[in-house]
């Protein structure tokens, strides 16, 4: 029997009996404020499941499912989560500096106001998600972010070799340092510079306007 426990309190939130979490279910479990930071997850189906607030740091989720869950301010700093699911999960403020999420399905997630520092995003399918955040120095090469609202994110040094940013938002984006060699720009063009959409016309001096 393994007891899931709050982090602060101590309280037993939940208990499996089993000798490992891998690919155990637990969806829809109340898990707010857990503690499963080093644990092994892999392919574990926590959909629809309450994760405000826990501590993953560090945790095995490779292939784990959290389609529909909700881990608003939790703490998934140098998880693994490669390939998982977080189709329509909601992460607001979730913390994910130097997480691996090569693979993962983002689809129509809510990430804003993540940090993903350093975070390994390269082949993600972030399509329509909510992206108002900070990528500084992370690896979103081949990313497909179609669609996806990257209003005021930070993208300084990150690395969107690849990446497909198709009608995505980026009004207010900084891109410092960014690389995006290969990308395909927000009109639809595959991009040769670091320009992501049409490039602007340049502008007459005044004074021509005279002659």
């Amino acid at each position: 029997m393994i007891a899931i426990k709050h982090k602060e309190s101590g309280a037993v939130l939940h208990e499996v009996a089993a000798e490992s979490l891998a690919g155990q279910y637990m969806e829809g479990a109340f898990l707010e404020g857990a503690n499963l930071s080093g644990m092994n997850l892999t392919g574990a189906d926590f959909q629809s499941a309450n994760l405000k607030n826990a501590d993953l740091s560090g945790a095995r989720l490779d292939k784990a499912s959290f389609h529909s869950a909700v881990l608003n301010g939790a703490n998934l700093e140098n998880a693994n989560l490669a390939n998982a699911d977080l189709t329509d999960a909601i992460l607001i403020g979730a913390r994910l500096c130097s997480a691996n999420l090569s693979g993962a399905v983002c689809r129509y997630s809510k990430m804003a106001e993540c940090d993903f520092t350093d975070a390994r995003l390269s082949g993600a399918d972030l399509s329509m998600s909510d992206l108002r955040a900070n990528f500084f120095n992370a690896n979103l090469s081949k990313a497909d972010m179609r669609g996806a609202d990257l209003t005021g994110a930070n993208l300084d040094g990150a690395d969107l070799t690849g990446a497909n940013l198709h009608d995505a938002k980026m009004a207010n984006v900084t891109l410092s340092g960014a690389r995006m060699e290969g990308a395909i720009g927000t009109m639809g063009h595959r991009l040769s510079g670091k320009s992501l959409g049409h490039k602007k016309k340049a502008k007459r001096p005044w004074w021509q306007f005279w002659n």
